[in-house]
């Protein structure tokens, strides 16, 4: 099963200083981290890993901003536009 992003990037962050070849990072630091990496990075070159992670990143905004999507028709209906 794929994970989310939030997911891959709880689990990308240390949860302890014991671990450090990990390179720790809160949460949204680590999605900004993907963002700018996507933005920035020729996708080609990318490890596979990152791209996975980008992926899913993408996922989760898509399945966010579908969620927050109104119906246009309904929206004008509201404004006593239509």
């Amino acid at each position: 099963m794929m994970k989310t992003a939030n997911e891959f990037a709880r689990l990308k962050s240390c949860k302890t200083m014991s671990e450090p070849k990990s390179p720790c990072f809160e949460h949204d630091d680590f999605l900004t981290f993907l963002r700018t990496i996507a933005k920035h990075s020729d996708w080609e070159n990318l490890p596979e890993y990152l791209q996975d992670a980008i992926d899913r990143l993408l996922i989760d905004e898509a399945h966010t901003a579908k969620s927050e999507a109104v119906d246009f028709e309904a929206l004008l209906q509201q404004n006593g536009s239509h």
